[in-house]
């Protein structure tokens, strides 16, 4: 399975770029508090998948103002060393005001959290894949850290009982899948077929003169796949604001909408 997910543009990733990158903060067991950065990678020995320690950053807290950054930092680095670059922000021009001072040890914690926004607010503009809705860790000695995050949807739930279909090509046909039994489609191609996307997973598949039917359910037709000259039918049970409707739309500009019904009002259950 992994090794067709991997294989499925016909460009497979290597094993050396799959990265897990986290920021470490607290009180140290010599009573100091520090701020770090780890970075696993993996590697291929003799046929095994292996993960391993390749960076580590750890710096102590102290007067002056420090920070580690991870992900996406080319945004945040360049205002962090530039605060310049973004004049009419308050919350920046603060920063810059007392890094040239002391440094950055005047700022107060309101403050360094407001900058912390304001650079994933910069980094979220650049890269869509970063979401803006923040996540702050408070650390006080001697206080239990206070963690400010909005509330998140439920995860999604993982696949049991799935089938996975390679390699298989529907044209013209009458080909159905029985509704309510996932399944995954990598390197699967339809053409003219009226095919239903809910419960479904497509990787490096491809659509033509198509109709993909929607009616609310799980459904992940990511960057890999392909579709032109194809209809979205909207059943009963769609929202027209859904993130994967948006999704769907966004993704594939020759996608054109219907709807079993008439047109829904935005974030109005279809009747």
């Amino acid at each position: 399975m992994i090794a067709n997910v991997r294989d499925a543009a016909g460009n497979p990733t290597p094993t050396d770029k799959y990265k897990f990158q986290l920021i470490v903060a607290g009180y140290d067991i010599d009573d100091k508090l520090k701020i770090g950065r780890v970075e696993l990678g993996m590697k291929s020995d003799a046929g095994s998948l292996i993960s391993g320690i390749e960076n580590v950053s750890l710096l102590n807290v102290e007067e002056q103002l420090v920070w580690q950054l991870n992900g996406m930092p080319d945004v945040a680095l360049h205002i962090l060393q530039h605060p310049e670059s973004k004049p009419d922000d308050a919350a920046i021009k603060l920063y810059a005001a007392s890094l040239t001072e002391n440094g950055g040890r005047s700022l107060t914690l309101e403050q360094m959290v407001e900058l912390a926004k304001r650079l994933a607010h910069y980094t979220s503009q650049a890269h869509r894949e970063v979401d803006e809705r923040y996540q702050v860790a408070v650390f006080k000695k001697s206080q239990s850290v206070s963690i400010d995050q909005p509330t998140f949807p439920e995860p999604p739930r993982p696949l049991f009982r799935f089938s996975l279909i390679v390699d298989s090509h529907f044209t013209y046909s009458s080909v159905v899948f029985a509704k309510g039994s996932p399944a995954v489609f990598v390197r699967c191609s339809w053409v003219g077929m009226q095919h239903d996307l809910d419960g479904h997973y497509y990787i490096g598949s491809e659509f033509r003169n198509s109709a993909l039917m929607y009616d609310g359910g799980d459904v992940n037709l990511g960057d890999t796949n392909r579709v032109t000259d194809s209809v979205l039918v909207l059943g009963p049970h769609a929202i027209l604001e859904n993130e994967v409707v948006r999704r769907l739309t966004a993704a594939f500009s020759s996608l054109r909408v219907a709807y079993a019904v008439p047109e829904p009002k935005p974030g109005q259950v279809v009747p």
